[in-house]
């Protein structure tokens, strides 16, 4: 009556089968086909001969994952405890106890077929990202907070040089010393890309990002085969070395030819022909800077830009480049200076002459856009886990649909009417170096007041004091 009663309050939405006994579930469970294989088993405990509990066990003792995955509901007497822990026990999704609801009936099978859908669309998607990194053609490996490893893909194994099973539980730092680093610096968004490796006599490039929310625990190293790609781009690099050489050799010669006439042991030359002296040694050194950039530009596209990883201050950092900039700023009548407001010291990893010259940058063009009587502010912030550097202007401002494209190549953020010369490159190498430190960049701007230029980056927690 139990089994006429079940059927008759599934049938009206599930293709329902009734078997007398556990025996005949199983034999019919052996001899379907997989598809053909039920979503959810309704076993009674005291089915004749096989009883419900047993059936599960066996099910779940099978190696098919197909037939050890299928739901089963256990239906017991009168809410037994016992019945219900060791139902549990033995892999039983879910329990009704009897005499039941029919509507309850429907809503457990309900939930047990949803829950399997669920689980089969989870399986779907973990198959195919599986499909997906076994057919990446770079090598990824997967690490845990302690740089173990905990997954590789075929081409990991083919580049270490070692079996999944031999990689997995390894300290990927052991296996390239190159790599060995603070992992809990890796935070998840923008990546951390480490300089090149060799790996048995190719070149490689690592890329490394945090998977997880709070940046711990979990991350991803890709390493790109890059060889011919580097091999090409130091030839090209060569090229434009001997070029950058060729240019700058001339053009310093020259600046220091103007400086000779400037201070003449036979006296200053006339105020007329001095102006336009020291014009022209200022469109020199712009030439000689464009040059420098054009060259440093040809470093990052061709992955030959090496950086240090020290501890640094970025508040240290600003204070030298405000200094270094204060005679140009007083020579256009410009107040510069360092923002006072919750100094910090700014702690950072990375390479501390690049990181000057990206601040550098940003200071060189909110001078020299910024008119007579104007003001230039930097700002050493730490919001968070991020340290920010902003240089305040009291410029011209850029317009709306400029500000968008500021730091691309060869994007300039004035118009014709105020045109000055420089390669456009100087904020796109502010970005470049600044995203390979694992920060970023950004810019507001209001026309006509000026502009905020500014640059994140991961912080780290400062030296305990002695």
């Amino acid at each position: 009556m139990d089994a006429q009663r079940a059927e008759r309050a599934l049938s009206s939405r599930y293709e329902v089968r009734v078997f007398e006994d556990g025996g005949s579930v199983l034999e019919a469970l052996a001899n379907g086909e997989q598809d053909e294989l039920p979503r959810v088993l309704v076993l009674d405990w005291l089915m004749p001969g096989v009883s419900g509990i047993d059936v599960c066990q066996y099910l779940r003792n099978l190696p098919d994952e197909h037939m050890a995955s299928i739901a089963v509901l256990l239906l017991t007497v009168h809410q037994r405890s016992g019945q219900v822990a060791e139902g549990l026990a033995a892999g039983a999704d879910d329990f009704l106890s009897k005499p039941y609801a029919q509507e309850e009936l429907l809503a457990r099978v309900g939930a047990l077929v949803r829950g399997r859908e669920l689980i089969e669309r989870a399986e779907r998607a973990e198959a195919t990202l599986l499909h997906l990194l076994a057919s990446s053609p770079d090598a990824l490996v997967g690490v845990d907070a302690e740089g173990r490893i905990v997954y590789v893909n075929p081409e990991a194994e083919r580049v270490l040089g070692r079996s999944s099973r031999r990689l997995e539980g390894a300290r990927l730092p052991e296996l390239l010393p190159e790599l060995a680093w603070d992992w809990s610096r890796a935070k998840s968004g923008l990546p951390r890309r480490q300089g090149d490796i060799e790996i048995g006599g190719r070149t490689y490039s690592p890329l490394i990002r945090g998977t997880k929310p709070d940046g711990r625990g979990a991350y991803v190293v890709t390493l790109r085969d890059v060889t011919l790609e580097r091999e090409t781009a130091q030839r090209r690099l060569d090229l434009y070395a001997i070029i950058a050489h060729d240019l700058r050799t001339p053009l310093s010669a020259a600046v220091l030819r103007i400086e000779a006439l400037l201070r003449s042991p036979l006296g200053p030359p006339a105020p007329t022909f001095a102006e336009a002296l020291g014009k022209l040694q200022r469109n020199l050194r712009e030439l000689v800077g464009m040059v420098n950039d054009f060259l440093e530009i040809a470093r990052f596209e061709g992955g030959m830009y090496v950086m240090s990883d020290d501890r640094v201050s970025l508040r240290q950092i600003a204070e030298d480049a405000v200094d270094e900039f204060l005679p140009l700023a007083d020579s256009r009548k410009l107040r510069l200076g360092l923002g006072e407001q919750k100094a910090c010291e700014g702690y950072v990893r990375g390479d501390p002459r690049r990181l000057k010259l990206a601040l550098s940058n940003l200071l060189g063009n909110a001078i020299k856009f910024t008119p007579e009587g104007g003001r230039v502010e930097v700002r050493v912030l730490e919001t968070g886990d991020r340290v920010v550097v902003e240089v305040e202007d009291t410029g011209r401002g850029i317009a709306p649909e400029r500000l968008p494209h500021v730091f691309q190549r060869y994007s300039r953020a004035v118009d014709r009417e105020h045109e000055v010369i420089g390669s456009g490159l100087g904020l796109m190498i502010v970005r470049e170096t600044v995203r390979a430190h694992g920060g970023d960049v950004g810019a507001t701007s209001v026309e006509g007041q000026g502009s905020t230029f500014s640059f994140w980056l991961p912080a780290v927690e400062p030296l305990p004091s002695a």
